[in-house]
């Protein structure tokens, strides 16, 4: 088992700073798999399961796994962070930035399932100390 309390129990600016490296790790990851092609074949007709889908997945799993409580924060920066992506893309018409709203749409969806598959994870093999309220 995994002991997290201190983790969980981090500041604001604290667990800005973990997603903010766990982002940056994972765009060095999908910009090295994007000269390899491992991406290829993932597309589907309505949902496009790219690398970076799989990357915001996989950074909002880790953080749910350590902040499990902090759904609303983490719903709230990844939205935030669509908006001024897409804001970019718009100004600069640059596709790097990604394309449509339903695309960063998605972004903000695998952000939810991952943080969700991270929740289920935490509270299935992390151990929290916390004293118990109530009862004897």
């Amino acid at each position: 088992m995994i002991d997290i309390k201190k983790l969980r129990l981090a500041s604001p600016q604290s667990i800005v700073g973990v997603a903010a490296l766990s982002f940056t790790i994972g765009a060095v990851i999908i910009s090295a798999s994007q000269k390899t092609e491992v991406a290829n074949g993932l597309a589907l007709t309505m949902v496009h399961l790219t690398g970076w889908r799989i990357s915001h997945a996989l950074l909002h799993m880790i953080l749910g796994i350590i902040y499990p409580d902090k759904l609303p924060l983490f719903c709230a920066l990844g939205i935030a962070w669509e908006v001024v992506e897409y804001s970019i893309g718009v100004y600069n018409e640059d596709e790097w930035w990604g394309g449509s709203m339903w695309e960063h749409l998605q972004d903000v969806i695998s952000n939810t399932i991952g943080f969700f598959l991270g929740i289920l994870i935490s509270y299935s093999v992390c151990v929290d100390y916390s004293p118990k309220t109530g009862g004897k």
